[in-house]
């Protein structure tokens, strides 16, 4: 009766998750933090500055470490992120593109993002979850014809100038103590991404397939892969996490075929996250991570984009031409981040949580800014609070806030003369939510 009542009780999640899920990934919300992944997951994650590798706190474990499920308990937790980004485009000296030194800000500033995630034990060493979250994505609206400079007959930059991405993955987690100190956790995954251009048609003159370049809507991509994870007390004090994430694969844009790389296939990348947990006293722990994004992998964010644009215009064969393999792309590299938590439980009831995160470096380089202009992620520094009420006995609020501090890149294109363009951005993300236990 009990085994009948728990499979009952996961199939209702489970189609809870799909609901949520699908309103998730065909939402017009993009979250870009470190390059276009969130910064962090979960209540007590996002405090943390996503330090959570070895200390998963909440049902949204596992969308860093999927073995920090085993040791949460039967619980779920929903949340909503309010995300303020602000970008902004400027240039200096005369140049190609069609901005000058009066700053050009991009359009729509606040974002709402939910994520959902429950966990169920089913016997003292298994557990089974399912989370949905916000992965991440990019968002601009220029209101202006930004490449109009590259203009030619019957290819004319139209405004606003912009894309919009949005990535979210539903996953479900199978966790299992090995020993009541230490789990091993593997979560099948799927994922949703849409995303549409507009503004670009000067680019249909470099592209192998110009018909599907901008302008065509948004278009959605599906596809999937895993995480897998461990976690682990070392000491009374030390806890050690692992956990990595496959590449996404993901079915073609076909509509942006012309746009990205491979006929518009855009592939999520791979990432690594290593974490200590350290509890300094029974009321404060301290953590640290470093995640590895291999954004390198995909070709359509990793081809370079600083190849001169008349030469390929001119030739059809031309290797380069948008939508092949080697087709014009971002130039985004590898990244690393490096995260810093702590959380005080002040009483029974109130805990405190701060953190501090560091990418090691823009995901593009400074001649790499001609299409950068459109995902300008140049954010590097993140602080963090958040605060968690219980509420009920079995109820308990949840908030976070963090700073993504202003951030300027500047860099020169082949293709724009001595144009210095620089991207700026900063962010304001708050989060509210509510965990259930029962």
């Amino acid at each position: 009766g009990a085994f009948l009542m728990s499979v009952k009780l996961l199939k209702k999640l489970a189609v809870s998750a799909a609901v949520i899920g699908a309103a998730v990934g065909f939402s017009p919300e993009a979250e870009a933090t470190n390059g276009y992944f969130v910064y962090g997951f979960g209540p007590t994650g996002k405090g943390m500055a996503g330090a959570s590798t070895a200390y998963g706190k909440d049902a949204m474990a596992a969308a860093t470490n999927p073995a920090g499920m085993a040791f949460i308990g039967r619980r779920a937790d929903i949340d909503i992120t309010l995300f303020n980004p602000n970008r902004s485009l400027l240039g200096d000296g005369a140049g190609a593109f069609a901005i000058t030194t009066e700053e050009t800000d991009s359009l729509e500033t606040l974002f709402e993002i939910p994520n959902f995630g429950v966990n169920y034990p089913i016997d003292d060493k298994l557990s089974f979850g399912i989370t949905m979250n916000a992965t991440g994505g990019m968002n601009t609206e220029y209101p202006i014809a930004v490449f109009k400079a590259f203009n030619s007959p019957g290819n004319v930059a139209t405004s606003p100038t912009g894309v919009d991405l949005a990535i979210a993955t539903l996953g479900f987690t199978v966790s299992y103590k090995i020993t009541p100190k230490h789990a091993v956790g593997f979560t099948p995954t799927v994922t949703f991404s849409r995303f549409k251009a507009y503004g670009l048609q000067p680019f249909q003159t470099v592209s192998a397939f110009p018909t599907d370049v901008t302008d065509r809507g948004f278009d959605q991509a599906f596809g999937g892969g895993f995480r897998v994870g461990y976690q682990g007390a070392i000491t009374d004090r030390l806890t050690l996490g692992i956990a990595y994430q496959s590449r996404q694969y993901m079915t073609r844009f076909k509509r942006y075929q012309g746009l990205f790389a491979e006929k518009g296939d855009f592939d999520i990348p791979q990432t690594t996250n290593i974490g200590l947990a350290f509890k300094a006293t029974p009321k404060l722990t301290v953590a640290f991570d470093w995640q590895w994004i291999n954004y390198n992998q995909v070709r359509a964010i990793a081809n370079v984009a600083g190849k001169l644009l008349a030469p390929v215009a001119a030739n059809p064969a031309s290797i380069f031409k948008m939508g092949l393999d080697d087709g014009l792309g971002f130039g985004w590299e590898d990244m690393n981040i490096f995260k810093f938590g702590a959380e005080y439980r002040y009483s029974d009831k109130l805990t405190v949580t701060l953190g501090f995160s560091r990418n090691d470096r823009n995901p593009f380089d400074a001649d790499q800014i001609l299409f950068n202009i459109l995902s300008p992620a140049v954010i590097r520094n993140h602080a963090t609070i958040g605060v968690n009420y219980r509420v009920t006995e079995t109820g308990t609020l949840n908030l976070s806030y963090a700073k993504a501090f202003r951030a300027s890149f500047s860099g020169t294109d082949s293709n724009t003369g001595p144009q210095i363009t620089t991207l700026e951005m900063d962010q304001n993300i708050g989060t509210i939510g509510y965990t259930f236990r029962w």
